[in-house]
């Protein structure tokens, strides 16, 4: 039984890596053109992956893949014309199905606000007359076909450093005049059509709470740190029963979770001071589960752990000290995945590793990916397909791609995409409901863009494997691939999913002579997927 259990494992394993395969080799060779900004848009059809790209030729450019294929994967627009420099876009930031806004510097205007509609790119204005750019930091979708972007505006006028909506080209003038208003920590709320955000009017009242909408130039919501020059510098804002719950330092308790209730005349209140001893807790990322505010936070004695808040003093509390002292566990990467909120946390005896919490409130390890008190570090949570999928490393195979069902026994690493190191998946993106894309170093042609499709998803796999035939089977000394389908590569793998060789593509045979008789796996890899086919060494 545990031998028919292993292989059944083994098959698993090597039916999943068949479905892992390079989208393309972008900057091709051994150099990386390193996939960043990952971003899905979809203006009213299919999904479109859009995301930065560095090629010899264009440098750091703007690209997009329409099914995450070879051929299909593409520049967008070589927005700096210039060899190989690259206009190195940023922040990209879907606006409806409209629009997808994001920064660049064309060389000549500097850094500005672009958007394309999926062909080509547009420049939104030379919002700073010349070649200086107006540098926009931070881009906010304004729900519909716009964004609000913090930047310095000069045109006609000198603005100093403030937020435009590029829907209605309206501006807030919060410092007034040229003085630079500061925006940051930008929040859009749909309800009411309002952004909030951290500013500053330049009257000595520091860094505040600020709203704004295209028919005022800024309104101060509140000075919450009273202290002359003091900053409350508002962030990480969330809505929670059509109240914003966000942290600010009142200059008195520290920083802590504030309430704004912007349907009761914009009054603000500190929820709770949950480090009382003088200092601040810092309540950092947050997410809404079952009804509640969750964050980390440090109450000064247990160290940084999860807390939860239903908006009330008496329901702000600890959910769990999962690392005794003040050390702290410190959770991050909130994901809700099978109504439960999974995040990495340190634990001592375990390390950094992958907890869930029930809406019970129980906290339960999902799995000790890397044995002992050594860490796993799980990274880039995404749900994909009914499984949470995630980047990690075992201590032995390097940092790879990793799944769950939220049981240990049902959490298994998906590929070894680089058998020599680590293939350090990052930025994992649902594409079309059934591709997971990811950014990975398989450590032969660089960091590029990877693919990974569920068997259970795939339709397109029987296809493929009646449009490739492995000849003959068993084999000698050689076999040979035939199809009509173009061969990206050819790897030769054991029964356990260990690579052992690996060949150039579209050879009229293939050696195996040096290897020992018994089961193999070859992976074709082609430019319409992978195929996993067996093959016997006599």
């Amino acid at each position: 039984m545990k031998t028919k259990l292993l292989i059944l494992l083994s098959f698993t394993y090597l039916l999943n890596y068949a479905q892992v395969s390079q989208v393309k080799d972008i900057n091709s060779g051994s150099a990386s053109s390193n996939p960043e900004n990952l971003t899905i848009f979809n203006n009213g059809f299919d999904d479109t992956l859009y995301f930065t790209a560095t090629t010899t030729a264009q440098g750091n450019e703007m690209w997009k893949s329409n099914d995450a294929t070879s051929a299909q994967t593409t520049i967008l627009a070589d927005i700096n014309p210039n060899t190989g420099t690259g206009s190195f876009p940023k922040t990209l930031t879907k606006a409806g199905n409209f629009r997808l806004y994001f920064t660049a510097d064309d060389g000549t205007t500097g850094r500005e606000i672009w958007y394309t509609n999926g062909v080509g790119a547009t420049l939104y204005f030379d919002l700073y007359a010349g070649s200086t750019g107006s540098n926009p930091t931070e881009l906010v979708s304004n729900g519909t076909n716009g964004v609000f972007a913090s930047c310095h505006t000069l045109t006609s006028i000198d603005y100093g450093t403030e937020i435009v909506n590029t829907a209605s080209f309206s501006i807030t003038d919060v410092g007034t005049g040229a003085l630079n208003g500061e925006p940051e920590n930008l929040y859009f709320e749909t309800a009411n059509n309002i952004i909030y955000f951290s500013g500053n009017n330049q009257s000595g009242s520091g860094k505040e709470l600020y709203q704004w909408n295209d028919g005022s130039n800024g309104t101060l919501v509140a000075d919450i740190n009273t202290n002359p020059m003091g900053d409350s510098n508002p962030n990480h804002f969330i809505n929670l029963n059509d109240k914003i719950y966000f942290s600010a330092e009142d200059g008195n308790v520290g920083n802590e979770l504030f309430e704004l209730d912007y349907n009761g005349g914009n009054q603000v209140v500190i929820v709770k001071d949950i480090n009382i001893n003088a200092g601040s807790s810092n309540p950092g990322e947050k997410i809404v589960f079952n009804n509640k505010i969750y964050f980390s936070a440090d109450d000064g004695i247990n160290g940084t752990e999860l807390w939860e808040s239903d908006g009330t003093n008496a329901g702000t509390q600890l959910v769990f000290d999962l690392y005794s002292g003040i050390q702290g566990s410190n959770p991050k990467n909130f994901t809700i995945y099978n109504n439960r909120l999974y995040f990495s946390a340190l634990h001592p005896s375990l390390g950094t590793e992958l907890f869930y919490m029930t809406t019970s409130g129980n906290v339960i390890l999902a799995s000790n990916i890397a044995s002992g008190a050594s860490s796993s570090n799980p990274e880039y949570l995404k749900v994909y397909n009914g499984k949470l999928y995630f980047s990690a490393t075992d201590g032995i195979n390097g940092i790879e791609l990793w799944e769950t069902s939220g049981t240990a026994f049902s959490t298994l690493m998906t590929a070894d995409i680089n058998t020599a190191g680590s293939s350090d998946p990052s930025e994992l993106v649902v594409m079309d409901g059934n591709k997971l894309v990811f950014s990975a170093d398989d450590g032969v042609s660089g960091r590029e863009l990877w693919k990974y499709i569920d068997p259970t998803l795939s339709s397109d796999t029987f296809e493929l494997d009646n449009q490739i035939v492995l000849f003959p089977n068993p084999a000698n000394d050689t076999f040979s691939i035939r199809s009509n389908l173009k061969v990206d590569a050819v790897l030769l793998m054991d029964i356990s999913g260990k690579q052992i060789k690996t060949f150039k593509s579209n050879l009229e045979d293939y050696s195996i002579r040096d290897i020992m008789s018994g089961m193999y796996f070859v992976n074709i890899q082609t430019d319409k997927g992978s195929v996993l086919k067996k093959l016997v060494k006599n």
